[in-house]
C-alpha cells in the first residue's frame, strides 16, 4: 500500500516536472528572440534592414536542436497575434491605409517580444502601443513563408522582394 502511494506521488512529481519543462521550453523561444533583438538593436541605424533582422534571428535559432519547431512556434505566435488584431477596427483600418498586411506586421511584433505583443494586442496602433507611428517600418516581410527558406541562409527578404518587382 505504501509503495503504491509513493509511486503515485512519484508520478505526480514527474508530471509537474514535465509541465514545468514544457513551460520553460516555450519561454526559451522568447529568450532566443530577445537575444536576436538585442543584437539587431545594437546595429547602426543605417545598417538595420529586414535582411539583418532575419540574420540575427537565424543566428540564434541555429543554436537550437530543432529549427523547424522554432519557426513553427514563431509563426503560430504571429498568426495568433494577427487574428487578435483582425478584431480591432482601428488596426485593420490603419493597416489598410498604410498598405500593411496583418500577418507581416505580426511577425515583426513577435520579434519585438512578449511585452510588445501584449501591448499591441491591447492598444492596437494607439499612442500607448509600441508600433504607434511606425507602421511603415513593418510593411515588408522579413520572415519567409516556410521553414525550409528560414533554414536556408540563401533566402533573404530583399531577394524575394526583387523577384516580386521583376515579375
Amino acid at each position: 500500500m505504501e509503495k503504491f502511494n509513493n509511486s503515485a506521488e512519484d508520478q505526480k512529481s514527474k508530471a509537474e516536472k514535465t509541465t514545468r519543462k514544457n513551460v520553460s521550453s516555450e519561454t526559451v523561444d522568447f529568450k532566443l528572440i530577445g537575444k536576436a533583438r538585442k543584437g539587431f538593436n545594437l546595429c547602426l541605424t543605417e545598417l538595420k534592414s529586414n535582411d539583418v533582422k532575419l540574420a540575427y534571428l537565424r543566428k540564434y535559432a541555429m543554436t537550437l536542436p530543432d529549427v523547424q519547431k522554432f519557426y513553427d512556434r514563431y509563426m503560430v505566435e504571429a498568426n495568433k497575434l494577427a487574428d487578435t488584431l483582425k478584431d480591432s477596427l482601428s488596426v485593420t483600418r490603419a493597416c489598410e491605409e498604410s498598405g500593411n498586411d496583418l500577418l507581416i506586421l505580426a511577425t515583426h511584433v513577435v520579434f519585438m517580444g512578449k511585452t510588445a505583443m501584449m501591448k499591441v494586442a491591447k492598444f492596437g496602433v494607439s499612442e500607448q502601443s509600441p508600433i504607434h507611428g511606425y507602421l511603415d517600418l513593418f510593411r515588408d516581410p522579413f520572415m519567409p513563408d516556410n521553414a525550409q527558406d528560414f533554414v536556408n541562409a540563401d533566402w533573404l527578404p530583399s531577394k524575394s522582394k526583387m523577384d516580386i518587382q521583376t515579375s
